[in-house]
């Protein structure tokens, strides 16, 4: 995808919007920051980590992996037994 701009009135009256400025293509420009928030909670809001991250967090979403994970040492214990050597988690896609 090519970087692009659109340009708008500068310093209009209207409302603001949260920015920050760089360059892109050796253009000065704007990059609207937003927020992902819940529709009913004020202050329930998506952080993102230094390195990029988004922080996603559900009650029982570690219990569903922690599953998974079970499920993956099965299946890789099975595939020792049927192949008669040892099998990592890395072995397995």
């Amino acid at each position: 995808m090519t970087d692009n701009y659109v340009q708008i009135p500068p310093n209009s009256s209207g409302l603001k919007i949260d920015t920050s400025e760089l360059t892109v293509n050796s253009q000065t420009v704007e990059r609207q920051r937003i927020v992902l928030a819940d529709p009913i909670t004020s202050g329930s809001l998506a952080s993102v980590s230094f390195d990029g991250l988004l922080a996603v967090s559900d009650a029982g979403q570690e219990a569903v992996l922690d599953n998974i994970l079970l499920q993956l040492k099965r299946i890789a214990l099975l595939l020792e037994i049927h192949t008669g050597r040892e099998v990592s988690l890395a072995d397995i896609s």
